[in-house]
């Protein structure tokens, strides 16, 4: 909901190690789930190659 998210971002404004924390395991998540190496091996695997 609308005041859910409010408190949500409210807490992660006031605590910025938690924010530092999500933000570092999103790029780590990017950066290896996300490469240009994974997505051509996804497409090659989708069409058969």
């Amino acid at each position: 909901s609308i005041e859910e998210a409010v408190v949500k971002a409210e807490y992660y404004l006031k605590n910025e190690e938690e924010r530092k924390k999500i933000a570092q395991g999103g790029l780590k998540k990017a950066s290896t789930e996300f490469s240009y190496e994974k997505r051509f091996q996804e497409m090659f695997r989708i069409v058969g190659i």
